[in-house]
């Protein structure tokens, strides 16, 4: 529980800011949020408020039929899931899964903001400015996405929601959005173009949106950052505290889903750090890491399966300590010596996607 709101009172809000703009269907346990007109955004198109106990059966026959259109198979689970043992189903079906930190703020946020243009996106040209930078984004992350129908789908929202766009010389560098319920506001989707950052856009947009929310009766603002990406350390700086964990997942390259068109793994996202570089080796919708898959030991050239090479070189003379060529090692012995695998770059040890909604 947050100091000044329930924790549940925060995933209700974003029950609601997934359901602006899209259709919510309760069943089997879940909540279930279909958007047919972007069926490649998993923010539109996911399963959400899952209270699954036991047998998941049925939810994931629902998860299914209410998602054939769709190239993947999105899963979030929040603090009002009962236990693990759906997390554990969907792991062992080949679902990656990306934790998120729910992070609230009560007062006003810390940070020195540039001095940059803020204003609401509300025509056409504004909306463009949205898809422009969301492509951005995709184009950074590698994914073979439009951003205009994410683009799109933030407008459903608007109104209630708000998309700000931050303009730095006339133009659009930066965007986010809020959306403000009672005492509690969810702000949600940060991003700066990189030729934009460490110059305080991304603090003028987290300022600006938390202040707005305050003048609309919100007393804790919320969002939520990656755990294994370095946004969570600047909103710790302007006054967010850590109140929760959900758990993203994600399994993509269903039905010609377009992840599988991408020039790299990555698709579940919350807000993430854009007020500097991105996190190595990707940096964040988004994305965890893009390293190449790490090689196991026994992928490698099997040299040592036919044993040791033979010496080169002079024989040893009769009756010597060595009277005779040393027998050839079999490949099971020489494999023996290797029975755990090499020590590998911890650089290169993780072959997990990254992630990104």
């Amino acid at each position: 529980m947050t100091a000044g709101a329930p924790l549940a009172s925060l995933c209700e809000t974003a029950d609601a800011w997934y359901a602006l703009g899209t259709e919510v269907v309760a069943e089997a346990g879940a909540l279930f949020v279909r958007d047919s007109r972007c069926p490649d955004v998993y923010d539109a198109n996911h399963a959400r408020r899952v209270t699954v106990a036991s047998d998941p059966s049925a939810f994931l026959a629902a998860l299914e039929e209410r998602y054939a259109g769709c190239g993947h198979r999105a899963v979030r689970l929040d603090p009002r899931s009962p236990d693990d043992a759906l997390e554990a189903e969907l792991l062992l079906r080949g679902f990656a899964c990306e934790q998120q930190i729910l992070m609230a703020l009560e007062g006003t946020p810390r940070g020195r903001p540039a001095d940059a243009r803020l204003r609401a996106a509300t025509s056409d040209a504004d909306w463009e400015a949205v898809a422009r930078l969301k492509q951005a984004e995709f184009d950074a992350d590698g994914l073979d996405l439009p951003g205009a129908a994410w683009s799109d789908h933030l407008r459903r929202k608007c109104p209630p929601a708000i998309t700000w766009l931050a303009d730095l010389g006339g133009e659009a560098v930066g965007l986010f959005s809020e959306l403000a319920r009672g005492s509690v506001a969810l702000l949600e989707d940060l991003y700066v173009l990189p030729e934009a950052r460490q110059r305080g856009v991304a603090t003028a947009l987290v300022v600006h949106s938390a202040l707005d929310a305050r003048r609309r009766g919100a007393a804790t603002c919320f969002l939520a950052a990656r755990a294994d990406d370095t946004p969570k350390e600047m909103y710790a700086r302007m006054g967010f505290r850590a109140v929760g964990v959900t758990r993203h997942l994600l399994k993509t390259g269903v039905a010609g889903d377009p992840a599988a068109r991408r020039r790299a793994p990555s698709p579940l996202r919350g807000a993430r750090a854009v007020s500097g570089p991105r996190a190595s080796p990707a940096a964040d919708r988004g994305a965890p890491s893009r390293r190449p898959p790490a090689r196991r030991w026994d992928t490698a050239p099997s040299r040592c399966l036919r044993g040791p090479r033979p010496t080169r070189g002079p024989a040893a003379p009769p009756g010597g300590a060595c009277a005779g060529p040393a027998p050839r090692a079999s490949g099971r012995a020489s494999c023996a010596r290797r029975s755990t695998p090499r020590s590998r770059d911890p650089a290169r040890a993780e072959g997990t996607p990254r992630l990104h909604p």
